[in-house]
């Protein structure tokens, strides 16, 4: 289902790039970008794959309160001023960074519960106590919250209605050089992507070159 949808994306911003192009031949002078939103999805997603550990928490903590009412509730009466566990859109990887924010900032409220429920009602409660043992879990989670948070805190403002062009370039451009300071092998991976992205989207390029 995840591959499909990705797909299907894909295939919506080929389609765009395509019609961009036959346009220019009317209106040559016309400069086509691509939506920056989706390139900064783009760009989530890899942090996503990059932290598959905690990739895992995010999903299996989801997998436990999705559609269980009653695990809600005890949420809600033990940690009543914390919000319940997000769950992330599948093709919007920005949501899936908020998550692992989220998590940071609640993560001992949240593993409290966790401890309460049972491992025998759900496979998913004891795959996931293992998870929120893990030493490094604590320690990524705040390296995403500190390094990628400009991703998301971009791609809002970007979709906000009415957001000018200059403000959304600029966005983009705070953006990349934000994560140039993320050090690292997990920094120069998601650099490369952002690179990546931002050089074939042809129309961005030309802006940033004026």
């Amino acid at each position: 289902k995840i591959r499909r949808c990705i797909a299907l994306c894909n295939r919506h911003c080929t389609l765009q790039i395509k019609a961009g192009e036959a346009v220019q031949a009317f209106y040559p002078k016309m400069v086509h970008i691509t939506c920056i939103a989706h390139g900064m999805h783009r760009v989530a997603e890899e942090v996503r794959a990059t932290f598959s550990q905690v990739d895992s928490l995010v999903s299996q903590t989801k997998k436990i309160f999705v559609k269980a009412p009653s695990r809600k509730q005890l949420f809600k009466s033990t940690a009543p001023s914390v919000p319940l566990p997000p769950e992330p859109v599948i093709t919007r990887w920005g949501t899936w960074i908020d998550a692992a924010i989220y998590y940071c900032d609640h993560f001992q409220i949240v593993k409290r519960v966790i401890e309460i429920l049972n491992p025998d009602d759900a496979a998913a409660i004891a795959s996931t106590k293992k998870l929120y043992s893990d030493s490094e879990i604590e320690g990524q989670l705040a390296f995403i919250k500190s390094n990628f948070n400009c991703l998301t805190r971009g791609i809002a403002s970007v979709q906000e209605k009415g957001a000018s062009l200059e403000r959304s370039l600029t966005l983009i451009r705070e953006i990349e050089s934000n994560l140039k300071n993320v050090g690292g092998e997990v920094g120069r991976r998601i650099l490369k992507k952002v690179e990546s992205v931002l050089g074939k989207n042809s129309g961005y390029s030309a802006f940033t070159m004026l």
